[in-house]
C-alpha cells in the first residue's frame, strides 16, 4: 500500500509529522492512539484511518464528529486524497500526502508501480526505508524518557548556566498518586467531593484539565473517608483511570518540554510547560513537581536547559 503522511495542526505536538505504511492509524487524545493530538475538541479515540480497496480513508470514532476539508463525514469511510484536512468542527487536526505508488528501477528511476516492472525487491527496500523513517519520528517525539533518566548533570552547561534536575516518568507519577489522610471521616464532605468527581470526570474528553480536578475531587473524597480505595468497584475504576490518564497527560509534555529545550527550542518549552501547568495547575500550592516545572520556566529564561 502506498505511504501516507501525517502532519499534526493542532496541539503541542503541531508541526510533528511521520510517515505510515500500515492500517489502521488511529488518532486522538489518548497516548496510546497512533497520532496523538491533545486539543480539547479530539477524544480521547477520535477516529483511524484505514484502507477501502487501493484508497486511504478516515472514519470517525466520535461523538464529536470529524470533517474532511471542513465539511462534516459520516460514519463511514471517507476517502482521502493528497491534501485534505481532517478536523473537528472548526479546528484542523492533521493534513495527509499519499505517496504515488512507485518503485525504483534496475537504471535508478522512480518509476509509478503500473508502469515498471515488479521484482520484489525494490517493493522490500522501499518499504524499509519508510519504516526506518516512522521510526526516526517516532524516537523523536517518544524518546525523551530514557534521556530523562540520564540528564542530571550531563550537557555542554558552562559554568554560570543555570541548572535544574528533571524528574523522571516515576517520581511524576509517585507525586500525582500521592494521597492525603484525614483527621476523621466527614460523610457529608465526602459526598459532595465524589460528586464533583465524577461530575469532571465525564467532561475528560471535552477538557483535559477535567482530568485534574476530577482526580484532586476523588483524592478529597477518599481522604475524608479515611481509605486508600473506595469500596464501589465502579467508581474505583473511574479513579484508576483517571489517574493513568492524568500521569500520561502530564509525562507526555514534560517529556516533549525536555527535548524542546535540549535543542535549543526556548519558546516551544515554554509553551509546552504553559500548557502543562494549565492541565497540572496543583490549587493546594504545595507540589514539589508543580515547582519543578516553574524553576524549568526560570532557568529557559535564562538562558539555561
Amino acid at each position: 500500500m502506498n505511504a501516507i503522511h501525517i502532519q499534526v495542526l493542532s496541539g503541542p505536538t503541531t508541526g510533528r509529522s511521520g510517515v505510515f505504511v500500515d492500517a489502521p492509524i488511529t488518532f486522538g487524545r489518548a497516548p496510546t492512539q497512533s497520532v496523538v493530538i491533545d486539543t480539547p475538541l479530539a477524544s480521547r479515540e477520535h477516529g483511524e484511518l484505514v484502507v477501502e480497496g487501493d484508497r486511504w480513508c478516515v472514519v470517525n470514532r466520535s461523538s464529536n464528529g470529524t470533517t474532511g476539508n471542513g465539511k462534516k463525514i459520516g460514519d463511514g469511510p471517507h476517502a482521502l486524497m493528497s491534501g485534505d484536512v481532517v478536523g473537528v468542527g472548526k479546528e484542523k487536526l492533521f493534513s495527509v500526502v499519499i505517496d504515488e505508488p512507485t518503485i525504483e528501477t534496475a537504471d535508478g528511476v522512480q518509476a509509478p508501480v503500473e508502469a515498471a516492472a515488479d521484482d520484489g525487491e525494490g517493493v522490500k527496500k522501499k518499504k524499509m526505508l519508510l519504516w526506518i523513517v516512522l521510526s526516526v519520528w517516532f524516537l523523536g517525539v517518544f524518546g525523551g524518557l530514557a534521556a530523562l533518566k540520564q540528564c542530571e548533570g550531563e550537557g555542554d552547561k558552562g559554568p554560570n548556566t543555570p541548572s535544574v534536575r528533571w524528574w523522571s516518568r516515576g517520581e511524576i507519577a509517585t507525586e500525582i498518586g500521592r494521597l492525603q489522610s484525614g483527621s476523621e471521616v466527614l460523610i457529608e464532605a465526602y459526598e459532595k467531593s465524589l460528586k464533583l468527581a465524577e461530575s469532571a470526570y465525564e467532561q475528560r474528553d471535552y477538557d483535559t484539565r477535567a482530568l485534574y480536578t476530577a482526580h484532586t475531587h476523588f483524592k478529597e473524597a477518599l481522604m475524608y473517608a479515611k481509605r486508600d480505595y473506595f469500596e464501589d468497584g465502579l467508581v474505583q475504576q473511574k479513579f484508576v483511570d483517571c489517574e493513568k490518564a492524568l500521569i500520561e497527560a502530564v509525562v507526555t509534555r514534560y517529556e516533549l518540554a525536555y527535548s524542546q529545550s535540549q535543542a535549543g527550542q526556548r519558546d516551544e518549552a515554554l509553551r509546552t510547560l504553559g500548557d502543562l501547568q494549565d492541565i497540572y495547575p496543583a490549587y493546594g500550592g504545595d507540589s514539589e513537581f508543580y515547582d519543578n516545572v516553574s524553576a524549568h520556566q526560570r532557568v529557559i529564561r535564562a538562558g539555561g536547559r
